[in-house]
Parts: C-alpha cells; structure tokens; sequence
C-alpha cells in the first residue's frame, strides 16, 4: 500500500466536529452546568437519530476529577461511559467515550471530547470538540451523515447552556 493510499485509509478511521458559541456568563456557570449531574437531561436533549440524557451517575460517588468515570444513560436505554482525562474547573475537562451501544458501536470504536472555556468580553468563549476513532474505514460515509446531526445537537446543548446561564438571576425574594 502506498503513502497516499495509507494516508486516506487512516483519514477515513477518524470522524470529528467542532463547535463554538460566546456566551455572556461566567465560565464557572457553563462549567457548572455542563458538568451536573442534575441538569444533564434538560441540557443534552439529543437531536434527530441522537438520543437524550436522561440522567448520568458517577462510578464510585466520587467527585469529578481526572480518572473519575460517569456513565451517562440514554433516553433510548443505551448508555456509556466517560473518564475524565482533564478537570480543570471553569476552564477545560476532557474525557473518553466507551462503552457504546447499538447501533453506534457498529461504526465507533471510542470517542473523545475536549471543552475549553477562555474569558472573553463580558463573557466566555466556548469551543466542544468530539472525535471519534472508527472501526473500520467502511464506517466513514454513515459516520458523516451522523456527524451532521451530531453537530446540530452540540449547537443545540451550547443554546441551552447560553439560554440558562445568561438567564438574569432573581435575587429578590418574594413573600
């Protein structure tokens, strides 16, 4: 096999997109609310063939850190599992994706996702990233179709995270 055609197989073996949204909060507040457990299935909705959260759990009731793992459950019964590889609070956490279900697990093998939140103007700038390693190049062409949705449903989970955290915080209370 010769570099090109190598170089192509192993372009094919990989899937990825990126999103990014500036939302005027601070970056604690979206950290907060895209890590908690409580939150997880008003925030990660799903969208098309991608199903929602609807709750997620932390192996071993530990607090999130690096090399903690949290399983995440599906509307549709799935479920995976995340360890987290990075943990800095209001600033960046990566971590795995393993443990998936059908139909996915026939076309990815694992999965990894970075979030990075940096100062910015009155707010935050937030970029998600999610690749995923394929099980075999012939995977590619459905793993890009998925790809799109995948990418309309990070837009859609960094709306709601906006949405909620620019949110004016009522600090009357009302007898």
């Amino acid at each position: 096999m010769n570099r090109a055609t190598s170089k192509q197989l192993d372009q094919r073996m990989h899937v990825s997109t990126t999103v990014t949204a500036h939302i005027t909060a601070e970056p604690e507040a979206v950290f907060d609310l895209a890590n908690s457990a409580e939150d997880a299935p008003r925030v990660f909705t799903g969208w098309g063939p991608l199903p929602g959260t609807s709750r997620t759990e932390v192996l071993g009731d530990r607090p999130l850190d690096v090399g903690v793992t949290r399983r995440v459950f599906f509307v549709d019964g799935n479920q995976i599992e995340e360890t987290i590889l990075e943990y800095i609070p209001g600033s960046a956490w990566s971590y795995t994706l393993s443990g998936i279900g059908r139909p996915f697990s026939l076309l990815v093998r694992e999965g990894k996702v970075r979030w990075t939140l940096k100062p910015e103007g009155h707010g935050v700038r937030v970029t998600w990233t999610c690749a995923f390693d394929l099980r075999s190049p012939l995977a590619w062409p459905i793993a890009s179709v998925l790809m799109f949705f995948f990418t309309r449903m990070m837009r859609r989970v960094l709306t709601t995270i906006a949405r909620t955290c620019e949110q004016p915080q009522d600090s009357t209370a009302k007898v």
